[in-house]
């Protein structure tokens, strides 16, 4: 009962913090942010959705929508929202934990493939702040170890030249790891070969056949709105 009063009050609020680049943006964002805060939902929409069409983008602001959608009773928009936003900013925790509950209300459920536990505990370690911070960790690392790096060649010490060597080598594997992490967000964001499942308002439903084809084919399942899949290659008007 805790985690479901944590996740709505979640749903509630609207996060406060977007930097617009221009007036209009500015005003759609203050409106929509006034709109959710009135239970006016097409109406945030309506806002959120105009500063998307100006072609700017935010974790911030995609994590509304999605809160928007949720409120508006269209889980499966809330579920694509919600990935937009950890697409741009994987460590979003608010953005993950609604994004779980929403999961949980779908009328499809999935087993996700476990990954090998090493590179599950990688991508947790990755996720645990932006791309940009990791950038920013890895600059520092890297001017650190140069420093250490004229501690070990100009240090008339033994004893120096000695911590210069090996805490240089533990800052050049920390700035390796962070480069490795923003590198492995970069490319989880330029990545778009997952999707999240959408209908129109004349179907609920698909089904998923053994086959590309409208005559020989067997059909394995039915697939519902909101589900995400990874899209492997397009056939036509298939989809793989």
């Amino acid at each position: 009962a805790g985690r479901f009063m944590t996740v709505v009050m979640f749903m509630l609020c609207s996060v406060g913090a977007y930097a617009s680049e221009d007036s209009r943006a500015d005003s759609l964002w203050n409106a929509g942010n006034a709109a959710f805060d009135k239970g006016e939902w097409e109406q945030a929409l309506t806002d959120y959705e105009a500063i998307s069409e100006m072609g700017l983008e935010s974790p911030e602001l995609y994590y509304n929508i999605g809160n928007a959608w949720f409120r508006s009773g269209n889980n499966a928009k809330a579920v694509l929202y919600y990935e937009r936003a950890l697409s741009l900013d994987p460590s979003f925790s608010y953005a993950q934990q609604n994004l779980e509950y929403v999961n949980a209300l779908l009328q499809d459920k999935t087993d996700q493939v476990p990954e090998f536990f090493l590179k599950e505990w990688m991508r947790n370690m990755s996720y645990m702040t932006d791309s940009d911070t990791w950038a920013v960790v890895a600059l520092c690392m890297l001017g650190v170890t140069l420093a250490l790096l004229l501690v070990f060649l100009l240090a008339s010490s033994i004893v120096w030249r000695r911590v210069g060597f090996f805490t240089g080598i533990f800052t050049l594997i920390l700035f390796i790891a962070a480069l490795s992490f923003s590198v492995w967000q970069k490319n989880d964001y330029m990545n778009h070969d997952e999707a999240v499942v959408i209908f129109d308002k004349t179907r609920d439903k698909a089904e998923v056949r053994s086959s590309p084809s409208s005559v020989s084919y067997t059909v394995l399942f039915d697939l519902h709105e909101g589900t995400k899949v990874s899209v492997l290659e397009s056939i036509g008007a298939w989809t793989k």
